[in-house]
This record gives structure tokens, C-alpha cells and sequence, in this order.
């Protein structure tokens, strides 16, 4: 994942400031870049209250900060309609979560998605990556992005309280 130092202009800064959402960096532009920071949050923790383990090579996270959030069908073209799936995402060390380094970790992520969710789930994933590249889905407007904002940090916010004691 390419991360880009966090450039923020008054715009961003007011949504910033609305949402109560300061990422240390942006990988997307404007109110996309503040959802894809909690998404990546939420799905990060989510996953080290559960695993505690990178989905790709196994490797043991201390806390979910060590962990990114690593697309199984790949951000670049994976389509709308899977970029922000939690089912597509899921936490990862740095190193399996930049393709150059390990170009090959879709096999292991893969099987590990397998031993968590079963053949069957990964095999339903697959499809709806198939199909995502013949699917028309549309981005969020602003209004939308706000309102999955709210949702997310709801859902956040009881994740963390149900998991207060792991923190």
C-alpha cells in the first residue's frame, strides 16, 4: 500500500474536524480518505480482537497498529463495490500488504481466509470479485460518505467497548 505523507487543506481539515477523524495519512483525497481511515481502523482492530495474526503470513501483532488493512481482491481493481467490503479486507503486517515485497501472498491469504471462513465463504468472495469488474457501482456522494461515516463510527465504538479489556 502506498501511503502518502498527509497533506490537509482547510477543506479537509473542517471535515476533519466535523467527523472528529485525524488520519496520520491519506490514501485517498477528502471525505473518501477520512472513511477509508476508520474503515481501515475498524477493520484492523476487528480482526486483532479476533486473530491477532497478519491474514497472510501469520505473523503476531502486538496491537492492531501494527497491523494495515490488505485487500484479498486487490484495491486497484477490485471496483467500488469491493474496495470498501469488509469481507475483502482484512488486517495485514506491512510487508504482505505491499505487493512488491510479497508478490505472492494472495496464495496464503487465500488459504488462511479458507481455515477462518470455510471454502465455501472465500469461493462466494471470488465470484463477487468476478463479477465486480462487469458490476456498475457507483461511488458514494459526500452526503452518503457522511452518513457511513456515522454508521462506522458506531460500529467502531461498540467493537472497542466489547473489547475494552483486550486493549
Amino acid at each position: 500500500m502506498r501511503r502518502t505523507k498527509k497533506k490537509t487543506n482547510d477543506k479537509d481539515k473542517e471535515l476533519e474536524d466535523k467527523f472528529d477523524i485525524h488520519p496520520s495519512y491519506y490514501r485517498y483525497k477528502g471525505i473518501k480518505g477520512l472513511y477509508w481511515s476508520l474503515f481501515s481502523e475498524y477493520v484492523r482492530r476487528r480482526d486483532f480482537y479476533k486473530y491477532k495474526t497478519c491474514v497472510s503470513c501469520g505473523k503476531t501483532f502486538n496491537t492492531w497498529k501494527d497491523s494495515q488493512a490488505g485487500h484479498y481482491a486487490p484495491a486497484g481493481n477490485c471496483g467500488f463495490g469491493l474496495l470498501f467490503d469488509e469481507d475483502n479486507v482484512h488486517a495485514e503486517c506491512p510487508g504482505c500488504n505491499n505487493p512488491v515485497f510479497s508478490p505472492g501472498k494472495l496464495i496464503t491469504y487465500r488459504m488462511n481466509l479458507v481455515a477462518r471462513y470455510g471454502e465455501k465463504w472465500v469461493k462466494k468472495l471470488d465470484d463477487r470479485y468476478k463479477n465486480a469488474k462487469n458490476l456498475s457501482v457507483k461511488e458514494w456522494t459526500k452526503l452518503e460518505y457522511e452518513q457511513e461515516i456515522l454508521k462506522l463510527k458506531k460500529k467502531l465504538k461498540a467493537l472497542i467497548k466489547k473489547n475494552e479489556s483486550t486493549e
